[in-house]
C-alpha cells in the first residue's frame, strides 16, 4: 500500500465515524451576566428561570425566561429557528449563577 493512500484513509476515518453516529446536542452551560436572550434581548441574570433551544443546525439559543422560548418557538419574534431540542432550568436544583437543565418534555410547569 502506498504511503499517500494510507494517509488519506487515516484522515477519512474520523469523518466516517462522524457521519455514522448522530450528533447529540446537549444544553451548554450558561454564561450568567453575559448571554442575552435572542427574543427580548435581556441579559440572563438568574439561571433558575433560564431555558435553551438547540436548533436543527446545532445553534444554541439561551433565554432568560421559559416564556421567551415559547414565544420564539411559536414565531412571535426573534431570529427564525427550527427547534431540535429544548431545555428548561430545574428551579429547585439550580442556583442563581448555574442552571441544571432538563428536557422540556420532562418538566412540570406551574403557572400562577
Amino acid at each position: 500500500m502506498k504511503r499517500r493512500t494510507l494517509i488519506k484513509g487515516l484522515l477519512a476515518l474520523p469523518l466516517g465515524f462522524g457521519v455514522l453516529q448522530p450528533a447529540l446536542a446537549a444544553a451548554r452551560p450558561l454564561r450568567v451576566g453575559v448571554d442575552a436572550c435572542p427574543y427580548c434581548n435581556m441579559t440572563i441574570l438568574d439561571a433558575r428561570y433560564a431555558a435553551q433551544m438547540v436548533t436543527t443546525t446545532g445553534k444554541v439559543y439561551s433565554y432568560d425566561d421559559v416564556g421567551c422560548l415559547l414565544d420564539h418557538v411559536l414565531g412571535y419574534g426573534g431570529p427564525q429557528a427550527t427547534p431540535k431540542e429544548m431545555y428548561v432550568a430545574d428551579f429547585a436544583a439550580s442556583e442563581r449563577k448555574e442552571a441544571r437543565f432538563l428536557e422540556a418534555e420532562q418538566a412540570h410547569f406551574l403557572i400562577q
